[in-house]
């Protein structure tokens, strides 16, 4: 952004932000009576008194009005395939059988479940009175019909849960489905925003496999309906009128859902200075403001909000078989580097800004609230965050290394590059021959596809919510080559067991153990996605993701 623009619109903000920033919730005037009125006794037995209403809750009312740069590449909701701008705003229209805690606990939310010790049997449920947004009763009939679509149409459904089903009955309200494998993950797999979706039955058979074309087909039970999808410029969603909360004490996307604003637009804005613009002038409630800007949008009173998007940082060491030969091979090598690095520096590194309300350490591959979270990898053993050069030149010493060239490959320009400044010259210090080889995106996709030519690669993986055994930096499906035979047992047995058992809890802290002791990988911890809000707006998400039904106008 050139200064002559920022000088233009700081000008503009100056006299926009005199002006009332953003759009309240009409709240009843409070009724009062004179001191001088003598106020009335009725009768018990008056049969004639009408109870006076309660007053209707403040946060109610509004049109909300988000803006980012992701735009939705389809209508039909069971084509989501976890794609952000698709599931932002179909989150709010359609809704998984279940739902989940910012912990990964599942609550019912379509369907109460039961789930056979087995793993192989899920009796779905569905809970009296669950309407679509048409104020129809869902039914198994329904459930059953959207999972088979879902598995029609969904590029991911099919091999990871349907391809496995042996058999489904129904029986009054209950949806059971018997399946000839375990899937570790079932019972989580039905409780995702971004899917699988319930939709009525004729809708499903309408469509088919051919994709859903009109906006008055997205039917759902979800607190909003569709009522605009014009995905190169908005989509506006409104109240559901026929939604009823699910009432419980759960946290994150399984709390009660409570649809305050009458409307929820999600605008599309794909250039940064006018989304930044937008926001200074009030068009916009909430939406991300440029790094250079925040400091102006926090002097006129914008809120900050800190998303806690579970994207772990950190390094991966190249253990495959092509590098077998490298100094990073030897374990004592790569426990050096393990003990020099500062982890906090990184994440400064990361954000850009030594804010440590924007970071946090954590060297976990799974979120705080999950079951399988451990203090392993926080402990003395783990040398986490210790950047100890003294400590790195003991593991030498211990090594086979001779001063060896270790490539540390990251791509330029990026936060990848940015982590290699800070983290290469500790590792020199401690002895290590670091040489940092800067690549473009396109070269470093061949060499980590090819295996050679790197030992050590900047890398990030969001966070597990609730089956670490997804997870790319534990299970190694991504660049980290990590196979040896006893991390390969572990694994292969922990997928024997249910997500959350206590078997398969026990199996994953016998990996971290091996993790701490084989150094595949090095976590930093995350960072926090920075969104803005008016003033005026409580915009009250929890967890890794972002939704709106709570959010509401304040006075």
């Amino acid at each position: 952004m050139s200064k002559r623009i920022i000088a233009l619109l700081l000008a503009a903000i100056m006299v926009l932000c005199l002006a009332a920033c953003g759009q309240t919730a009409t709240t009843p005037e409070p009724t009062t009576t004179p001191e001088t009125t003598t106020p009335t006794t009725t009768p018990a037995t008056t049969e004639t008194t009408t109870p006076a209403e309660p007053e209707k809750d403040a946060r109610y009312g509004g049109d909300l009005q988000f803006v980012n740069n992701v735009q939705a590449q389809t209508l039909d909701p069971m084509a989501c395939n976890s794609q952000t701008g698709n599931y932002q705003w179909m989150e709010h229209v359609l809704e998984a059988p279940l739902c989940h805690s910012d912990g990964g606990e599942v609550f019912p939310l379509i369907c109460d479940y039961e789930i056979s010790d087995d793993g192989l049997v899920l009796k779905l449920t569905v809970r009296d009175g669950y309407c679509f947004s048409t104020g129809e009763q869902v039914t198994p009939e329904d459930i059953l019909a959207s999972f088979e679509r879902q598995a029609l149409v969904s590029t991911s459904f099919a091999p990871n849960n349907w391809d496995f089903l042996e058999k489904s009955e129904i029986e009054g309200s209950t949806l059971t489905l018997t399946y000839s494998k375990l899937i570790p993950t079932l019972v989580y797999s039905m409780s995702s925003l971004s899917g699988p979706y319930v939709m009525p039955k004729e809708i499903c058979e309408k469509y088919g496999a051919d994709p859903i074309t009109d906006p008055a087909d997205v039917i759902g039970t979800g607190p909003y309906v569709l009522t605009e999808y014009n995905p190169d410029i908005r989509v506006v969603m409104s109240r559901n009128e026929n939604y009823v909360p699910t009432m419980n004490d759960a946290t994150g996307p399984a709390a009660p859902r409570m649809a305050y604003c009458d409307t929820i637009t999600y605008n599309l804005n794909k250039d940064e200075a006018s989304r930044t613009a937008g926001m200074i002038a009030g068009d916009y409630d909430i939406g991300g403001i440029m790094s250079s800007m925040q400091p102006y949008a926090n002097q006129i009173g914008l809120k900050r909000n800190l998303l806690a998007n579970q994207w772990t940082h950190g390094i991966k060491f190249n253990l495959s078989d092509e590098n077998a030969n490298s100094p990073i091979a030897d374990v004592n090598v790569r426990k050096a580097i393990r003990a020099a690095i500062d982890c906090q520096a990184a994440m400064i590194a990361v954000i850009q800004a030594d804010d440590p309300e924007r970071y946090i350490l954590d060297p976990e591959s799974v979120v705080a609230g999950s079951p399988y979270h451990t203090d392993l990898l926080t402990s003395p053993e783990a040398d986490f965050n210790v950047h100890d050069i003294e400590l790195a030149k003991k593991y030498l010493a211990e090594s086979s290394y001779n001063g060896e060239e270790i490539i540390w490959c990251t791509t330029a320009g990026s936060a990848y590059d940015r982590i290699a400044t800070i983290l290469a010259p500790m590792c020199q210090e401690a002895g290590l021959n670091i040489v940092v080889n800067y690549v473009d995106s396109g070269s470093a996709s061949a060499l980590r596809s090819e295996h050679t030519g790197w030992d050590i690669w900047y890398a990030e993986s969001q966070k597990s919510l609730n089956d670490p055994t997804t997870n790319s930096w534990l299970s190694s499906t991504a660049y980290g080559f990590w196979h040896t035979p006893k991390h390969e047992e572990l694994l292969t047995e922990m997928k024997k067991y249910a997500t959350g058992s206590k078997e398969a809890i026990e199996l994953y802290e016998q990996i971290i153990e091996l993790a701490i002791e084989e150094v595949p990988w090095v976590y930093y911890g995350h960072n926090l996605s920075t969104f803005y809000s008016k003033p005026n707006v409580y915009w009250n998400y929890q967890g890794m993701e972002q939704y709106c039904w709570n959010a509401y106008f304040e006075d």
